[in-house]
This record gives C-alpha cells, structure tokens and sequence, in this order.
C-alpha cells in the first residue's frame, strides 16, 4: 500500500511548500509506454512503489536476483546491488518507513535446500542485511546459515514477503513483515513467519489452516480448504492492510485442486492438476488464527494455474482476486472481489452458475487465450488487470490444462484493462500495449511450472516453453497510475531496445485514486525550516486535507 499523495519540498533562497496535484481520473483511455528495464537473464518480475516515489523491479536470474530502481516515474532504472549471486522466487516489499525487502528462495546463504530468504536494505538497494530465523545461526562472513526467514522443515516454494510499521510504533526497526509459502516436500499447507523487529528475524512456521479462529465459520472453512489442499496448492500473495477500519489484517491467498483430480495426475511438482478453487485467510491477530475463505470455485475440469491467480488489496483493505480460467474451450480473465473487507465476494460460486448474480466478472474479451493475470486497486472498485493475450486459441487437455506446446506459433502481447466494479455492469477499457508487429513472446506459454523442463536433460519437454517463468505483476504510483513489469523474450524487439525485462509505464488517462493525499516525507523536515507566508498558509491546508482523508478511510 502506498501514500496517494506526493509533498515536494522545495528549497531555494526561500523554503517554499509546492504541493503536487494529480488530476482525479483524467478523461480518455489511458495509454502505456514500455520501457527496457534489465536485459533477457530471467523473468517473472517483481514490481514495487514505495512512498518516496520510487519504483522497484527485481527478478530471479543468472546473476542472482538483479533488482533495479526508477526514481522518474518508470522512465529509466538503475541496478541496486545484488545481495545473493543464487536466486529462485523472489518478491519485493516496504514498510513505509524506508525498509526496502527483498525475498529470495534457495539463495546462497543456506545450507538446507529449498528455503526462504528475506533480505532487507534501508538505502535504497545499496546495501542489504539477511534475515534469520528459528532454525538459523546468525551468519557471519564468508560462513552459510542453516535454513532462512523460512527454517521450514519441509522445505518451502513460492514465497511472498509485506511489511508495515503498526500504529503506536515508530521507524522501520519496529516493522513488522510477514512471508508466506508453501512447502514442497510435505503436505502441501500454507505458513507464514512474522517478525517483528523490522526483518532482523523472523518466529518459527506457522501452518495456517492448522490455527483456525475460534469460532464454527473458521473451523469449517479450514476443513473444507484443507480437503482442497492437501495434493497442491499456488501461494498467490501476502497483504497487510495498511490503512482504513481492517488496519492491521493479514491476508494471504492461494490457489488449490481437489484431492481426486490432484492424485490423478500427481502432487506438487507436477503442476498438471486442475486449480480450479480460489481461497484466501485473513489474521486479525499478527497470525496466530486464521479465517480461511473460499473467494471462488470453477468446478473439476476448470483451471486458475496459469500457473499464478493474483490477489491485491485496494486503499480500504477490500480483496480482489484476478484469474484466468477456461470456460469452453479458451481461458478468458475474471475477477472476484469483496466490497466488506472480505465478509462476501461478488462472483462467489461455480461456472455452473456462470448466469445467475454470482458469476465471476469478465475482464478480457473474446476470441483468444488470456493468462497471466496481475492486479492493482485504488479506491474500493477500481482496478487496473494486466494481463497476456493471443488470437490464438491454445487447446486444453481434456481435464482442463493446457497441451504441452499447443500454443506454437502464437504472438502474445500485454493488455491493460481497466474497470470500475462499482456499477451493476462492470465495463473495461482495455488496451493493447505493445503493437501488433511487435508481439512480446512467439510461441508456446507453458503452465506446468518446473515439469515444463526435463530435470534430466534441462530441455522442455514436448516443445513447452517456459522462458517467461511464471507470472508478470503490477503496481500503482503515488498518482494511481500503473507500471506494468513484464518479460520480453521476441528477439525482434533488441532492435527496439525492449528484449528483456521491461516495464509498460501509464502515461496519461485515468487514475485509480480519485484524489491526491500527502505522502509522509522520508525524513521529516526540521521545525525551524517551516515556511512562512503563503507557503505556511499551504501547508495549513495540506494538514487540513489530511485530516480530512484520515476521517473519511475511518469510514466502514
């Protein structure tokens, strides 16, 4: 979550106040510009606004995980230095009070396999320190620690990592940051790890379907998503709210099979069971209970894993899950969200009931395949979904997956569309961003996760491809606009300068915030450097303006 406002303080012979005002969702549809980020040495970006304007990239790649830094809006990147020279899944995360976290799956610093790292940088990148956890030995120099933030006997995969400092607490050594996975060699269930000393440790595993809110909702919640995971599941996210009447909640979200279609078709590694159920859990207590809730289910035969859904909160806490699924004989985009907090979900149900008021809502249009859903929200309703499309039509398998290499030949590109839930319809601009000569990726997408590779040979298997890894991601800037981090593997586009990791930046149309808010400076500004004058009289109002805000998220 990010501040919606920006406060430039500007200094010249006189300490003046400027305060920067976006417009409130400008007219026209809005329009993206793509830029390279980093060269072609990985995928899956990890995208991330802070509140001091800046804009983070960070992927796993042959160099570890290269994270660069925008501090123009997206226009040009820097690299930070690289913490950890081996990566695997990486994700990014601030507190808001300048804690800046990088997490990193299998890196360097372990010697046990398959754990999670969190690393942490308070200077923008320059530096960063490693995290310790209950089965962790503080690392030294030149020496490795036994099992990460995770220390997971089971081993972990896919983890996410938020952070935020709570109210009565100050400075991002009093943060308290959350990761999230799932294990690999066991059952299969979703932990998180707290900690709350900004990221300098992290408590032991805790298996959230196993720790219930006590209370009969919660109790029969975790039974039935516990029958739908025990084979499978896909991490999807990790949010804290940060503001607004559910301040504090915890919320991570999940994707999962059913144990019949799971066993058919083998656990965990495979990825060639059908996800066709969505959940989520939320903590009000730091993670020691859990509410685990189904946000969708599409029925057997019917696939989310693509291989990710993508889950996102807006400014008020409210959920939004943003999947693609097969209906028929293509995958389409939807979307379900709640307008309580979490209590009830608009397209809560089954494709079975795909005409009555619970429907899913569709994002994409027609004629084609639509996968890799990424998602961002402002104020409750309104959203940007990124995503990739072809013309093509890619088959399925008769239980629902993709055939291995079916989508030889297609021309991918990446879409935005943007949608206000509020109405009855929902209506969405969409926009291609990159041109119709210009596709992104040629050829086959596969979403079988590492299956997509023979272990043995280090090739893909039956002509899949899985250049692009796993999954694209979105983020808003402090105007509400959107920055899309993606992965260009066409080599046609080096003559363009876009082969590699790029990043479609928003330009111009309408924000997701309907109005600017003041962003808290990094550093506040000395009391005896206040303006005077008109420039106080500014700053008056700014604070005036704050208050306000501060009433209005207070709202239910």
């Amino acid at each position: 979550m990010i501040a919606r406002t920006r406060l430039t303080l500007c200094f010249g012979a006189l300490v003046t106040l400027a305060l920067g005002v976006t417009p409130a969702r400008a007219a026209g549809a809005p329009a993206y510009t793509p830029v390279n980020v980093g060269p072609k040495d990985g995928g899956e970006p990890s995208s991330l606004a802070t509140n001091d304007g800046s804009l983070y990239v960070s992927y796993p790649g042959g160099r570890g995980m290269p994270t660069y830094r925008s501090t123009d809006n997206g226009a040009t990147w820097t690299g930070t230095t690289i913490p950890d020279p081996s990566s695997g899944d990486d994700c990014l995360a601030s507190d808001g009070a300048g804690g800046l976290y990088l997490c990193n799956l299998a890196g360097s610093a372990d010697a046990a396999p398959l754990q999670a790292d969190v690393w942490k940088s308070t200077d923008k990148g320059k530096t960063w320190t490693l995290a310790t956890g209950t089965a962790d030995s503080a690392p030294s120099a030149g020496s490795k620690s036994n099992a990460g933030a995770s220390s997971n006997p089971f081993g972990v995969d896919r983890q996410w990592v938020d952070a935020w400092v709570p109210p009565g607490k100050s400075g991002t050594d009093n943060a308290e940051v959350i990761l999230n996975y799932h294990d690999f060699y066991g059952p299969s269930q979703i932990w998180v790890n707290l900690s709350t000393d900004g990221g300098k440790s992290f408590g032991a595993p805790i298996d959230v379907l196993a720790n219930p809110a006590n209370n009969t909702t919660a109790r029969q919640n975790a039974l039935a998503a516990q029958a739908y995971s025990a084979c499978s599941t896909v991490p999807t996210a990790v949010d804290i709210v940060k503001t607004g009447q559910y301040a504090g909640r915890i919320w991570v979200s999940w994707i999962a099979g059913d144990a019949a279609t799971s066993l058919a078709t083998g656990c965990n590694v495979t990825q060639l069971a059908t996800f066709h159920s969505l959940w989520t859990a939320y903590s009000d207590d730091n993670g020691a209970t859990w509410t685990p809730e189904l946000a969708f289910d599409g029925g057997a035969g019917h696939d989310a894993s693509t291989p990710f859904a993508a889950f996102t909160l807006d400014n008020q806490g409210n959920p939004y899950y943003a999947f693609a699924m097969n209906i028929g004989s293509e995958y389409d985009m939807w979307l379900v969200w709640s307008n309580d907090g979490g209590t009830t979900w608009a397209g809560q149900g089954d494709l079975g009931a795909i005409t009555s008021a619970g429907k899913p809502i569709k994002v994409s249009g027609d004629n084609g395949t639509h996968i890799y859903p990424a998602i961002a929200a402002g104020d409750p309703g309104h959203v940007d979904v990124a995503y990739l499309a072809t013309p093509t039509v890619v088959p399925t398998l008769p239980y629902g997956k993709f055939q291995p290499g079916g989508g030889a030949g297609a021309k991918w590109y990446l879409w935005v569309a943007q949608g206000d839930l509020n109405t009855p319809a929902p209506t969405w601009t969409r926009t291609q961003v990159n041109s119709t000569a210009d596709p992104m990726h040629v050829g086959d997408i596969c979403n079988l996760g590492i299956f997509c590779i023979d272990d043995t040979t280090g090739q893909h298997v039956l002509g899949t491809n899985r250049d692009l890894l796993d999954f694209i991601s979105i983020d808003l800037d402090q105007q509400g606009l959107a920055h899309v981090a993606y992965t260009d593997d066409n080599p046609d586009d080096k003559a363009n300068g876009l082969y590699g990791i790029d990043v479609a930046n928003q330009t111009s149309g309408p924000s997701l915030f309907a109005a600017p808010a003041p962003s808290v400076p990094e550093a506040p500004l000395p009391l005896l450097l206040l303006p005077t004058g008109a420039a106080a009289a500014a700053l008056l109002e700014w604070r005036r303006r704050g208050r306000r805000e501060a009433a209005l998220a207070a709202l239910p």
